[in-house]
């Protein structure tokens, strides 16, 4: 069993349950670190979330050059998505080139704006009811 790969999951489980604060118009579904945003059963972005301590890895790497590859081939925008412990704060970065229709390069968020942004992808505003669990 190695310790740091457990501690990573640990983070990411999480982080899928914090996403389920987010509301019912806002589902995801996460492949092992890969999670895919969709609305109506239809993808809309996938993204590879981390968190802020998990190690660097530059965008030549293999693991992303493939899934930037399958959103590539899918017709829809990858991203990474590092998120600070508390959720306070989240780096999103384009990986292919329909993730940067959308932000052109490193984007940082409050969670608030995060979560505005992943409902902007889906062409939708976020829930006042959604705000407000978040800004409890």
């Amino acid at each position: 069993m190695n310790q740091d790969r457990d501690k990573w999951r640990a983070w990411n489980a999480e982080v899928a349950v914090r996403h389920r604060l987010y509301g019912l118009d806002c589902p995801a579904v996460d492949l092992d670190h890969l999670l895919i945003e969709y609305d109506h059963a239809k993808p809309v972005a996938l993204f590879e979330q981390k968190h802020e301590d998990a190690p660097v890895l530059e965008a030549l790497n293999a693991s992303y050059q493939a899934i930037a590859e399958l959103g590539t081939e899918a017709r829809r925008p990858v991203f990474e998505a590092r998120y600070a412990g508390d959720y306070s704060r989240w780096v999103v970065t384009p990986l292919n080139d329909f993730a940067r229709t959308w932000i052109s390069g490193m984007t940082y968020f409050t969670e608030i704006g995060y979560v505005r942004f992943l409902y902007w992808l889906r062409g939708r505003t976020v829930p006042q009811k959604v705000l407000d669990a978040l800004s409890a």
